[in-house]
């Protein structure tokens, strides 16, 4: 069998660390899901008049270091060991812990395109319309590709737009609202003329010969 330690610190009043880790020497990185928590306030207008109690995820990894990257899981940007497929429980989780200590949401920065997707497919809003008209342009452009082969065009420049300039990726706040008062201050904002993004999809398989992700097949990246 495999035991699990649990371990949450408190780094201070308002900062908490969950991880749960396999014993050392077990697996190349002990870490299964290593969870930093801090709680704040947040404007929700310009003049700071208006705010929200939410946590924020400062920090959330979910791995599995026994596990090798497959062909129907390939690796994603930044990824070092495949996923644990529990991202949705813990999301639960958190919304629970948001009512108990009645906060009105939760907020996050996702680091990488393929996160926000991941988040925004959960009903995490953006902070700002322009992030969402960009994570949809793109999406819209790079619909046909597998989600991997799609963060992958994004993490290495190959979605450019009429210019031919590649689309950088700038992480932006998403929120997760709990309480009504969030959900309604973050009602969908006034419609933007969508921006037009191609995919270098030659380019994109020649990079990924040259330069393998793991689990990744050629014959995925196509439109």
């Amino acid at each position: 069998p495999i035991y699990y330690a649990l371990v949450v610190t408190e780094e201070d009043a308002f900062r908490q660390r969950l991880e749960i880790r396999l014993p050392e020497g077990s697996a190349p990185d002990v870490h299964v899901i290593d969870l930093r928590l801090h709680l704040t306030r947040i404007a929700l207008d310009e003049n700071a008049a208006e705010g929200a109690n939410v946590v924020v995820v400062e920090w959330l990894s979910m791995q599995n270091p026994r596990r090798a990257f497959t062909r129907a899981r390939p690796r994603l940007p930044g990824q070092r060991f495949p996923g644990t497929g529990f991202g949705r429980d813990v999301a639960q989780l958190l919304v629970l812990m948001c009512r108990r200590i009645r906060r009105d949401g939760l907020v996050v920065v996702p680091e990488r395109f393929h996160l926000a997707e991941l988040y925004a497919n959960a009903g995490w809003r953006a902070a700002s319309p322009h992030a969402d008209r960009d994570l949809h342009d793109v999406r819209a452009a790079a619909a046909r590709l597998t989600f991997a082969a799609r963060a992958w065009a994004v993490e290495r420049g190959f979605v450019v737009d009429e210019r031919g300039a590649p689309y950088v990726y700038a992480p932006a706040e998403r929120i997760l609202p709990v309480s009504d008062a969030l959900a309604d201050a973050l009602a969908p904002g006034v419609f933007q003329p969508p921006r037009r993004y191609v995919v270098d999809v030659d380019g994109l398989r020649e990079s990924l010969a040259n330069d393998a992700v793991e689990g990744m097949d050629l014959d995925d990246v196509n439109v």
